[in-house]
């Protein structure tokens, strides 16, 4: 499989040094949305790599506004009445993809999922000689990786919460106690869609994979 170099722009908290990733890999499961429980923090956006740049001051629960200055391929917005900038879901999925493009070697990151109607792709951030056998990793092992891809999440999308989904939380609902570091975009200024982040271990690998879901 092959290697991508992946330079991350804010890695807060982060102790995860990386010489590179792979994109994909068939150790991933199905991701499958679940939204955050009460106790998530919300965080607002943070920085953008990969072309596009944008902003955003928009915030969760009415109201809010968004501006972006720039889309990275991913087609005219459309503004409503009030001033407010809004995007569909190619647009959304556009704009992430062309984020992503200059660290995973110019392919999109995300692609359609015809079975279950949603787009998603992943990265494969093992590390040679560690181990990521233990699919109830810690919160310090995952979260890093959540942090490195929300900071190529065009910003212009709004704030997130976030939330580690212990075992007993049961993220994946099959009763695996599998952990899940996940950060939520609920909706996407417009509200065509939201935006998942979420990372975990699975197979020996350990996987930072981005979905976006179009409204129901």
């Amino acid at each position: 499989m092959k290697k991508y170099s992946f330079i991350p722009l804010l890695l807060c908290a982060s102790t995860l040094a990386l010489a590179g990733c792979n994109l994909g890999g068939s150790s991933s499961k199905k991701s499958k949305k679940k939204s955050s429980s009460t106790e998530t923090s919300q965080v607002s956006g943070s920085s953008q790599a990969g072309g596009s740049s944008a902003t955003s001051s928009s915030q969760q629960g009415g109201g809010s506004s968004a501006t972006s200055t720039s889309q990275g391929g991913g087609g005219n917005t459309s503004t409503s009445g009030g001033g407010e900038t809004t995007y569909t879901v190619d647009q959304v999925v556009s704009m992430i993809n062309s984020a992503f493009s200059s660290v995973i070697g110019g392919s999109d990151l995300l692609t359609y999922n015809s079975t279950y109607k949603y787009y998603t792709g992943g990265i494969d951030f093992s590390e040679d000689g560690e181990d990521y056998s233990n699919t109830q990793a810690a919160e310090s092992v995952l979260k890093p990786v959540v942090d490195i891809l929300v900071s190529y999440i065009p910003t212009a999308f709004g704030s997130y919460t976030y939330h580690y989904w212990t075992s007993a939380e049961d993220y994946w609902e099959d009763e695996s106690g599998d952990t899940v570091s996940q950060a939520a975009y609920e909706s996407v200024p417009g509200g065509a869609c939201s935006v998942e982040v979420i990372s975990y271990c699975y197979n020996g690998s350990l996987n930072g994979v981005v979905s976006v879901f179009p409204a129901s």
